[in-house]
């Protein structure tokens, strides 16, 4: 009787490893190809606003022109953020190692740390004022975004001259979600994770992904919108009790370096970056501690965004919070404040999404 000749394993590990190749490029390639198919002409929300037919002339009376003839108070030209918060700000920028002060601009870091049941844990926040919502920018590793795009935090901020900068949302754009940046929609097909929406009045929001409209946060001038989740702060500010259905992996849940964006009213905000991974210094922080976090500090809203190796905090072009890794990951992109004041600047001197957004706030009825 003939002996059956047995397959040899040199190649059967060598099918196997073409098998696993063609998987992860058939992944690769379908997520490109997806872009490719599902890219969204991009819309300039600064554009939609639209011009008022003009007033018609008058001609004042005697007792009117006598009238108008009496100097007139001067308008305080300062924001409406810049009057209710300054106390705040400074007549000039003030740098500090922990802070940053300026006439339109307060950003004050802290570090805190705190005993858990698995060690310490230690995070970094952002107490942030802003005298006008342009200064609340995202940054991107590349315009339009598209998948693989990547860039170090400390370019990204040094390129838009942020003060401070946190990692971002990995750029839902990628695998299909809600991208607002900056005043233009990349992207508005709806995902399966929470939205952090802010508008260009201040106001801020999370909500469920189902319940976003583009046509309505168009109207109401949306300014940015991140998609990841999930959101931390009941309605009320108390903190939520995570679902399930929202984190379905226990790796998320845990213990992890996490980032997240806090909201108490509009012009007042704060970052916070948790960092993780490093027994004896920091073991990371669980979405319930984060959402505890958030609702002690007085917060009304609050996002958690993309976190592990991604999560960093930069500071004044200084990376301010401790990585477990040698080396800094890149990132598609990363929410940032900078310090823009429009009154301090000539009109030629305007980003272009801001001088729209400057017009068209004086065409406004």
């Amino acid at each position: 009787m003939k002996r059956r000749k047995h397959f040899p394993l040199w190649a059967a590990l060598i099918l196997d490893i073409l098998a696993a190749g063609l998987l992860v490029g058939g992944w690769f390639l379908a997520r490109i190809v997806s872009d490719a198919l599902h890219q969204e002409e991009p819309i300039i929300v600064a554009e939609q606003r639209t011009t008022p037919a003009p007033e018609p002339t008058v001609t004042p009376s005697e007792e009117e022109a006598a009238a108008s003839e009496e100097p007139e108070a001067t308008p305080d030209p300062r924001s409406e953020w810049q009057i209710r918060f300054a106390d705040h700000f400074t007549p000039e920028v003030v740098r500090t190692e922990d802070s940053y002060t300026s006439p339109n601009l307060s950003v004050t870091i802290s570090h805190h740390s705190f005993e858990s049941d698995k060690g310490p844990v230690a995070y970094h926040l952002a107490d942030i004022y802003i005298g006008n919502i342009d200064c609340f920018r995202s940054g991107l590793a590349a315009t339009p975004p598209r998948f693989r795009m990547s860039a170090s935090l400390q370019k990204m901020a040094e390129d838009q001259d942020a003060v401070v900068a946190v990692n971002g949302d990995f750029c839902s754009y990628s695998y299909g979600g809600v991208a607002v940046r900056n005043g233009v929609v990349w992207s508005s097909v709806r995902g399966s994770v929470d939205l952090c929406v802010l508008y260009r009045d201040g106001t801020m929001e999370t909500m469920l992904p189902r319940d976003f409209d583009v046509t309505t946060a168009v109207e109401r001038d949306v300014w940015q919108v991140w998609s990841f989740g999930p959101a931390l702060l009941n309605a009320d500010g108390s903190p939520r009790e995570i679902p399930y259905s929202s984190v379905p992996e226990i790796h998320i849940t845990g213990r992890n370096p996490r980032t997240a964006i806090g909201y108490y009213e509009p012009g007042h905000y704060c970052f916070l970056v948790a960092d993780g991974r490093q027994p004896g210094y920091s073991v990371g922080m669980t979405l319930d501690e984060m959402s505890n976090v958030f609702s002690e500090l007085g917060c009304k809203a609050a996002l958690n965004l993309d976190g592990g190796g991604s999560s960093m905090m930069v500071f004044q072009d200084e990376l301010i919070s401790k990585i477990y890794s040698n080396v800094p990951r890149n990132l598609s992109d990363c929410v940032l404040i900078t310090d823009f004041d429009p009154l301090a600047l000539p009109a030629e001197e305007l980003p272009a999404d801001a001088e729209a957004s400057a017009a068209g706030e004086e065409d406004a009825p």
